[in-house]
């Protein structure tokens, strides 16, 4: 694959979390909003086929949700004693797992209420047999969140912890909602910074349900985000399939107008960049100086260097660099030729589109679907 976008890799590795499971190992999973940890958890355990009880952290209550409500209960011999009343899950010992959300957002007292459990899978001495362990999720302890940071002795109550990356997760993302999942990852590794930590990945699944729905996308996602752009995508489909295809199909044509296109071109090149036979194949469409400005990346001077000599738009953009260069990038070129044992041409070459395409003396170099000029075939 050319980008990790594109293919439904999971956020995390399902292993990991499963692991954790089959050896009873307590978990604490740490993550900004909306980055799918709930859910992450609520399918581990049902994958697994066991019972989850599911709490939320701020609107817990230690008595009603894990010690019992006690209340006067007289006994045969006429003694009268306290028994606690348990919610119907810790009453009939049913749950295979309990997992707390947002614990930080938890009151204290719950906090110290759960700290038995994790530990020993009990509450005021009463075992849960059936209970193998306790997970719980948190918000980053900063001052971002309304969140009170979790003791030591909280936190060594969990075996694992684990930080979930502030990002969509392609599998989620691809799974519910296939092609247009691709559009709305692609759309968002395309923005900034600053644009991508306001768009949590639960903002973006917001944007994509209510531009389906007709409705005004600009009041979900942040105005600093290319929001024409999002809508777009949506539309028309990710611009990596499209490229993939056009790829497949050594269609130059429409290579070169999305390559010479400012907002496609620029999206194109984070896309092709990171896999070798698609930037030989889309980067001669780039204008030449479009493409000597990409020499100061090694990867691309790299590529660049080794198919010149089969490229006429490689050899022609090394030619003016080194006319036209810094000394610094001069230098790295001339190193780069050195290593790569190749020779350029000293005038520029005619470009294929320059040459009739009837020539029978035009051959495509596979796998790239380049011109060899220099082939007498």
């Amino acid at each position: 694959m050319w980008s990790r976008t594109h293919h439904p890799t999971p956020l995390l590795d399902p292993q990991k979390l499963n692991f954790c499971l089959q050896n009873s190992l307590n978990v604490l999973l740490t993550g900004r909003h909306g980055v799918g940890k709930t859910a992450l958890v609520k399918k581990t355990f049902q994958d697994a086929g066991l019972n989850l009880l599911i709490l939320s952290g701020p609107t817990m209550d230690p008595w009603v949700d894990l010690v019992g409500i006690p209340r006067p209960f007289t006994r045969q011999d006429g003694q009268t004693v306290l028994e606690l009343i348990r919610r119907p899950e810790l009453a009939d010992d049913n749950c295979d797992g309990i997992f707390i959300d947002e614990f930080n957002r938890a009151p204290a007292k719950v906090r110290n209420a759960a700290m038995e459990l994790l530990q020993f899978q009990s509450i005021n001495g009463h075992k849960f047999k059936r209970l193998k362990t306790v997970w719980a999720a948190i918000n980053p302890a900063d001052d971002e969140y309304q969140t009170e940071p979790l003791d030591p002795a909280q936190l060594d109550r969990f075996h694992i912890q684990i930080e979930i990356p502030n990002a969509p997760c392609p599998a989620y993302f691809i799974g519910r909602h296939g092609s247009q999942g691709k559009a709305a990852l692609e759309w968002y590794d395309q923005q900034s910074q600053e644009a991508r930590y306001l768009i949590s990945p639960r903002r973006l699944e917001y944007a994509i349900h209510v531009a389906n729905l007709g409705g005004q996308v600009k009041d979900v996602l942040p105005a600093i985000s290319n929001i024409r752009r999002f809508i777009a995508i949506l539309r028309e489909g990710p611009l990596f399939d499209e490229l993939m295809e056009l790829h497949a199909k050594n269609d130059a044509q429409k290579a070169k107008q999305i390559m010479q296109n400012p907002e496609t071109g620029s999206q194109a090149l984070s896309l092709i960049l990171s896999n070798r036979a698609a930037a030989v194949f889309f980067l001669p469409y780039l204008d030449q100086e479009k493409l000597m400005s990409l020499l100061e990346l090694n990867n691309v001077l790299d590529i660049i260097v080794e198919y010149a000599p089969t490229v006429p738009e490689f050899n022609n953009v090394l030619l003016k660099a080194q006319k036209f260069g810094s000394t610094r990038l001069i230098n790295r070129i001339k190193q780069h030729i050195r290593a790569k044992k190749v020779s350029l041409d000293n005038e520029p070459q005619l470009l294929p589109s320059d040459l009739s395409q009837t020539n029978d003396s035009l051959k495509k170099i596979d796998p790239y679907g380049r011109f060899d000029t220099n082939s007498n075939n």
